[in-house]
């Protein structure tokens, strides 16, 4: 997870935000795409790639979509800097474009 020079993490507060259950769903999610590669991930619509750099983890739970986006580091490793619940299309673009600042 991605920490800001100022310690304000997103994920990690959007994800304290989350019941419980919620929690261990999208933990669960992050731990297959870990297990399972980046492809397999793809394939079983766990993650979207927005941009070449920036892809989205799709989790459910419920009625709830939950998102977490991500980007490459290097070395197979991959830094998770912002959560929220998708409700619309849009929120996507302004949420990737917050990503980009």
């Amino acid at each position: 997870m991605y920490e800001r020079l100022n310690g304000h993490n997103e994920f990690y507060e959007y994800l304290n935000s989350l019941t419980v259950k919620e929690q261990a769903k999208l933990l669960s999610l992050i731990k297959q795409v870990e297990l399972n590669g980046i492809s397999v991930a793809v394939q079983q619509h766990w993650i979207g790639v927005i941009d070449s750099d920036i892809f989205e983890l799709r989790a459910r739970f419920s009625n709830k979509r939950m998102r977490g986006l991500y980007f490459h580091v290097d070395d197979g490793k991959y830094v998770i800097t912002h959560g929220f619940q998708k409700q619309l299309k849009r929120c996507l673009f302004e949420k990737i474009s917050m990503l980009m600042i």
